[in-house]
């Protein structure tokens, strides 16, 4: 289970960093063009040298960015391939996945019935409850050392010896038998059966602590992933808000700068804050994705895309 969010996580992880990429090669291209139109109107003695400068150290900027996402992005991949123990030679190409609002601000389930299909589905518990079934086995076989024991043994014998006479002649005249029964009564042990019994009564209680202290654990995840996931989505739908109100102010701020009515710095706090949008729109829509992945794999332990 451990390796297979993991994985998931990774997974989510290369998606968004894919995408970050695209958001840089937009920043790129819209402060190249800017900077294009800073050119022009330094030619055409419209505007300062400085002005162009700011601009000019903008655009390096977004192109900095870019490769710090690209560089992110193959980091990625590369935890990928090593999770998956795969050689140096290998490629890994994710395909883009696609997911709409609806599906991003999707309802959860009952948190109550995930964590009953999360401890349903628990191998770690699965495998504690046998080990208190074991330990239950174990008290009664150190009950037993309590209890009167009967041995019962028999033997036949042929008094036959060599050298002397006759194989045949000593079975007639000397074969006999014997049976005896044994009946043995416990009285004083050094407390070794009731040193016994504490014992395994011990191994089943750590058993039933290691269970119930699983069941906290999954409950403590559980429900850490319902909060981070609702979270995620009202952070999603703050952000489309944000978002759009970026996007809107920069395009109406490039078209005064295009005519010369805004100054370099307005023009970079638009550009950088209709970005900085994009990212928090970004963030949340792949924290809400995550989160619901990975209750969908704690409800039945396996994952679906998209």
């Amino acid at each position: 289970r451990t390796i297979e969010t993991d994985l998931l996580q990774i997974y989510t992880n290369i998606l968004y960093a894919k995408e970050a990429i695209g958001i840089y090669e937009e920043a790129v291209k819209v402060s190249k063009a800017q900077t294009d139109r800073a050119l022009q109107l330094v030619e055409a003695c419209k505007m300062s040298k400085v002005d162009y400068a700011q601009l000019k150290s903008q655009y390096e900027q977004d192109k900095y960015s870019l490769v710090n996402a690209q560089g992110t992005y193959d980091s990625r991949r590369m935890e990928l391939k090593q999770l998956l123990e795969l050689g140096i030679d290998a490629e890994i190409d994710l395909a883009d996945v696609e997911w709409d609002n609806e599906q991003i601000l999707a309802q959860l389930p009952p948190i109550s019935d995930t964590y009953e299909l999360a401890v349903a589905t628990d191998l770690k518990i699965r495998g504690l409850e046998i080990e208190k079934s074991s330990s239950e086995l174990d008290i009664a076989v150190a009950k037993a050392g309590r209890l009167p024991k009967i041995s019962l043994n028999a033997g036949v014998g042929t008094g036959y010896y060599a050298p002397g006479s006759s194989f045949g002649t000593a079975v007639k005249k000397g074969w006999n038998e014997s049976i005896g029964l044994t009946l043995s009564i416990p009285i004083l042990d050094n407390k070794k059966t009731k040193t016994a019994i504490a014992q395994a009564r011990m191994a089943q209680i750590d058993a039933q602590l290691n269970i119930d202290q699983r069941q906290t654990e999954l409950a403590q995840i559980v429900e850490n992933w319902y909060i981070d996931t609702r979270s995620a989505q009202s952070r999603y739908s703050a952000a489309e808000a944000q978002f759009e109100s970026a996007r809107l102010s920069d395009e109406l701020t490039n078209e005064r700068f295009n005519l010369g009515y805004v100054n370099p710095v307005e023009l970079m706090i638009s550009h950088n804050s209709y970005v900085e949008a994009q990212h928090s729109l970004l963030q949340a829509k792949y924290m809400a994705i995550l989160g619901q992945k990975m209750i969908e794999f704690y409800r039945n332990a396996t994952v679906s895309f998209p």
